[in-house]
């Protein structure tokens, strides 16, 4: 009898713990599905925080791109004015205090009494104005194709020079892609030619993930007859993916930075210089001792100075020894028919020891507007060493 009460007590022990067992687990069980929950939840949360992310990324570029090319704008409209006053005859000396955004952008010219101001810009009649520069011309999205390493993006043609290609994709793994262009066709081919990344280089593509970039587009190439840009493998002549540019694009001509003189000597720099239009050059910030013994400004072809060139007046419209500079905004207009698109340079020449103090090479076929000169013409100082020439300017 006691061995079956001993057997009995040992069963509902066993039954004890099991149940025991049991409660323990599916405790444990639920506080794991509690936790997996929970994990689960912070995890949809990080991804909708990480999209959230790269949604204000992505319109924070949007809005630094139209910000830049508002800046641009703004820019344009400066220069313009400024033009516009010196058009209008000599400041008077009591003039107001610039505004803070023109005193930032270009350094204040002096006043000089007794001189005359130079023409400014005014567009060719004949210059077709269908598409105006810096605005924000949106060319199409890169074709997509299921085999095309993923490549898409939005093309902006934001300049004459540059275009924008917002929230770029491309996997990086073809095997020899670079950026092409064609001048013919709507369809991309091996007939294209290369175009550079965004940091000026020519080798292949690497990776991008939702990237903006800006493509400087040579100096050589006329936007104009571009017809299809294209990321395209060279190893293969495959095109990963596309865009066809309108032949109706017509870019209207507008004033080029072609960057700053080069500083070599007697402390001669400068801002980035500006051709206007086919017959001025502004030259923003200039600097010059003084102390060349003839000094003077030199233009010719090549893309270095030579004692082949010639001299062309200074913003007063001389043709003597340049004076010292301390950051002056000057604009030089070409003497006669001689126009921008017959010089290769500008400098600071001294033509008694043949050496060159600094210049800034002209690309050739800039797209810029015709000249028209001003009822007044530019003064020239008596004796001076170069006889202007005064045919009229039939651009």
């Amino acid at each position: 009898m006691s061995v079956k009460f001993g057997c009995l007590l040992l069963l509902l022990m066993l039954v004890n713990m099991t149940s025991g067992f049991s409660r323990s687990w599916r405790n444990s069980r639920y506080s794991l599905s509690n936790r997996m929950s929970s994990a689960e939840r912070q995890l949809r949360t990080a991804n909708q925080r990480i999209l959230s992310n790269t949604n204000i990324i992505r319109a924070l570029r949007l809005s630094l791109l139209r910000l830049q090319i508002r800046t641009s704008q703004q820019v344009r409209s400066l220069q313009l004015q400024i033009n516009d006053l010196e058009q209008t005859g000599p400041r008077p000396s009591n003039r107001t205090t610039p505004s803070p955004l023109i005193a930032s952008t270009f350094p204040p010219v002096p006043v000089v009494e007794g001189t005359t101001t130079t023409a400014v810009p005014v567009s060719c009649p004949n210059c077709v104005e269908k598409v105006r520069v810096n605005q924000d011309i949106n060319l199409g999205e890169l074709a997509l194709s299921p085999t095309a390493h993923n490549v898409r993006g939005r093309v902006i043609l934001l300049t004459n020079r540059t275009l924008v290609i917002d929230g770029f994709f491309y996997d990086g793994q073809g095997p020899d892609a670079h950026f092409y262009y064609g001048r013919s066709g709507s369809t991309p081919s091996s007939s294209g030619s290369p175009l550079p990344d965004e940091k000026g280089s020519f080798d292949k593509l690497g990776e991008y993930l939702n990237k903006t970039i800006m493509i400087t587009i040579p100096e050589r190439i006329n936007v104009d007859n571009i017809r299809w840009i294209s990321v395209w493998c060279v190893a293969f002549d495959v095109d990963f993916g596309h865009v066809v540019v309108p032949s109706s694009l017509k870019v209207t001509p507008g004033p080029q930075i072609i960057g700053a003189f080069s500083q070599l000597a007697h402390q001669v720099r400068s801002g980035p210089v500006t051709v206007l239009n086919s017959k001025q050059i502004m030259i923003p910030g200039l600097f010059y001792d003084g102390l060349g013994p003839a000094a003077y400004f030199w233009v010719g072809n090549g893309t270095q100075p030579t004692n082949e060139g010639r001299i062309i007046p200074d913003e007063t419209g001389s043709t003597g020894l340049l004076k010292a500079y301390t950051g002056q905004t000057i604009v030089l207009t070409l003497p006669g028919c001689l126009k921008v698109n017959q010089i290769s340079h500008l400098s600071i020449w001294c033509e008694k020891f043949e050496v060159n103090f600094g210049h800034v090479v002209i690309p050739k076929d800039l797209n810029i507007p015709c000249y028209r000169s001003s009822p007044r013409s530019p003064k020239y100082s008596p004796g001076s060493r170069a006889t202007p020439d005064t045919s009229p300017d039939t651009t």
